[in-house]
């Protein structure tokens, strides 16, 4: 009993383990593809619609960036990241 419990308590930290490492190597993916571009894209047009006096910016997130899943949590944060650019 005591050997399957710690077989399980193993797994668990092995599964653990390699979740949190596929989501560092997919954070930084996100964050240039949902954070980074849209701050870029904006710096880049806002000169341009500055100059012209007028113009809009828009950004798109998703659901998720108020109400994160623990399974898409990079993704989640990314695009919390996106809304708070939007507003600020």
């Amino acid at each position: 009993h005591t050997h399957t419990h710690t077989h399980t308590h193993t797994h668990t930290h092995i599964y653990i383990y390699i979740y949190v490492e596929r989501e560092r190597e997919r954070e930084e993916e996100y964050w240039n593809t949902n954070v980074l571009s849209c701050a870029l894209l904006s710096q880049y047009f806002l000169e341009h619609m500055l100059a012209r006096g007028s113009g809009r910016i828009i950004n798109i997130s998703s659901e998720v960036a108020v109400k994160p899943m623990p399974h898409i949590l990079a993704y989640s944060v990314s695009k919390a990241a996106v809304v708070a650019l939007s507003r600020g």
